[in-house]
């Protein structure tokens, strides 16, 4: 009869022991649900840092273009103001010449004139 309750009373408290175990296991199988939760998160959170900054450098590259091209073109609107410029300058050059050249024809008949 000793022994026997003696076994129950072991057997009690292993069956405590055994409970608080599961209990303990039950705990960390929640606190692992946490925590890949938590990872999951984290995880889509930097996807979606990852997508902003692929469209961000996307968008840079596409302004840089874009002032690439702005550039060219003012610098060929530049080169033909300069043309334009030295055709102008060139023209009066020779509308002035024309005009001394007609002058001195006048001069030259007045005088073969008189």
């Amino acid at each position: 009869a000793q022994l026997q309750a003696e076994f129950e009373a072991k057997s009690e408290r292993v069956l405590k022991i055994l409970h608080l175990k599961d209990d303990k296991i039950q705990a960390l199988a929640s606190e692992l649900e946490a925590a890949k939760t938590r990872v999951d998160i984290c995880t889509k959170k930097q996807r979606e840092a990852e997508r902003k900054q692929r469209d961000h450098e996307h968008e840079l590259a596409q302004k840089t273009r874009e002032c690439a091209t702005k550039d060219a073109a003012i610098e060929k609107l530049e080169t033909d103001l300069r043309n334009q410029r030295s055709r102008v300058e060139l023209g009066m050059s020779l509308t002035a010449a024309d005009h001394a050249s007609d002058n001195a024809e006048r001069i030259d008949s007045r005088v073969l004139q008189a």
